[in-house]
């Protein structure tokens, strides 16, 4: 799981130094690492790992960084 989050970050932090082409590519990369990190909270809920109210702040925080990757593919795409 923390390996998927620092590759979020990372792919952002990359990717804004690069092209536009490239850009849209990292963002894409990064959102992808934002859904693998998805499936592993929800399957880490499924196999109770730790209690319910200890995925609330991550699923509530996690929910925010799609939200906000999906809209800088948006922007990026019809720049």
């Amino acid at each position: 799981m923390r390996r998927a989050a620092v590759s979020i970050m990372s792919n952002i932090a990359e990717g804004s130094a690069r092209t536009k082409k490239e850009w849209l590519n990292f963002l894409r990369v990064a959102y992808g690492s934002a859904s693998e990190l998805q499936a592993q909270i929800l399957l880490s809920k499924a196999l109770s790992l730790a209690s319910a109210e200890r995925f609330l702040p991550s699923e509530a925080s996690h929910g925010h960084t799609l939200r906000l990757l999906n809209c800088a593919i948006q922007k990026a795409n019809y720049k």
